[in-house]
């Protein structure tokens, strides 16, 4: 199992013949295992049903940053915006339009922030700040 996600969805980028790799830079981080947990498993999802098959999904810790990077159409600024937005949704996926919303709330009880930036390969680079231990 990658070392960032959970089984669910190591299973779901198979079953889309997504490659899944992780990086680990990371620093120590304040912020609950459980929350952080989940808030992949929303990114994660998020990447897989926005990557063609084939795709590659990176999930990268740098510093106090959490990556998700996919190789999907990417969104403009607008969609970018939106996208944290209750029920909001690009495309058709089966989604309800909540996990953005969700993640954002999480990572925020943490005193963590959420931002999705263009990915130069073309997708997106979900972002997930926290701060950083002290002790």
């Amino acid at each position: 199992m990658n070392a960032f996600s959970s089984p669910s969805s190591t299973t779901a980028c198979h079953e889309h013949g997504i490659h899944l790799t992780s990086l680990n830079d990371g620093a120590v981080v304040r912020a609950g295992a459980a929350r952080v947990e989940q808030v992949l498993d929303n990114l994660l999802s998020n990447a897989i049903d926005a990557s063609p098959r084939g795709g590659a999904i990176t999930v990268a810790a740098r510093g106090p940053d959490l990556h998700v990077i996919d190789e999907g159409p990417g969104l403009t600024e607008e969609q970018r915006t939106r996208a944290f937005d209750r029920f909001w949704r690009e495309g058709k996926g089966a989604g309800s339009g909540l996990g953005l919303a969700i993640a954002k709330r999480m990572a925020e009880v943490d005193g963590g922030k959420i931002a999705l930036q263009p990915s130069p390969a073309g997708g997106i680079d979900a972002v997930v700040s926290y701060p950083i231990s002290r002790s």
